[in-house]
């Protein structure tokens, strides 16, 4: 969550040429969800636009919460890892949109105008040239520690692991790598713990074609 000040120097850096106040909602709203199968009518919450597999998602009041609504906590964390989605500043920084997969989960436009960062990102997917991909790994039995690297069986450093809770994790990973590692069903980290390594169900087949 950004501060204020963080938030003020980002709006600075947008230019904004109209006088704004900038005034902080958190003690009144929160993001709150609830889970699939949960027995709610979303209370004005709607599905999470990036996969159905998460539920709904919205901003509540904390007053006035929907009814089988949850804060965005461990439960919910764990299912967006099985599922292979990432988000936050600690998940995405220093990545390229579709390295996150945003192509894929109602992220990133290719017909809109012009954006921060469109010219990396149309070249990425028109060339198909989209080297590391963020996906999903469990693991059991040990710990694995946010910001290890992810070495393959010749102790190559092929990614590093962006994100844990419980028992999954994610990595950002070379797609030549994630190819090789659901053939032999296992990677490597740099302490040893064996990470299993899936593809989510809503990625397009091109992300595993050579």
């Amino acid at each position: 969550m950004k501060t204020r000040a963080q938030t003020t120097n980002v709006l600075k850096r947008l230019s904004l040429r109209k006088d704004v106040r900038v005034e902080r909602a958190c003690d009144a709203y929160e993001v709150s969800v609830v889970l699939p199968g949960a027995e709610s009518d979303g209370g004005g919450i709607g599905f999470d636009p990036r996969f159905d597999g998460l539920g709904r998602r919205g901003v509540t009041r904390r007053d006035a919460k929907a009814p089988a609504s949850t804060s965005m906590d461990a439960a919910h964390r764990v299912l967006r890892m099985t599922h292979g989605i990432a988000e936050g500043v600690s998940e995405l920084a220093d990545a390229y949109p579709l390295e996150c997969n945003f192509d894929a989960l109602n992220g990133v436009s290719f017909t809109k105008g012009c954006y921060m960062g469109q010219e990396n990102t149309a070249r990425q997917h028109f060339r198909g040239a989209v080297r590391k991909r963020v996906v999903p790994f469990a693991f059991s039995g040990a710990s694995v520690d946010v910001g290890a690297p992810v070495v393959n069986d010749k102790g190559e450093t092929v990614g590093d692991v962006i994100a844990v809770e419980q028992d999954r994790g994610l990595m950002r990973a070379r797609m030549k790598f994630i190819r090789e590692a659901l053939a032999t069903n296992g990677v490597v980290a740099t302490n040893g713990v064996a990470l299993d390594v899936s593809v989510p169900t809503w990625w397009p087949a091109k992300y595993l074609e050579s």
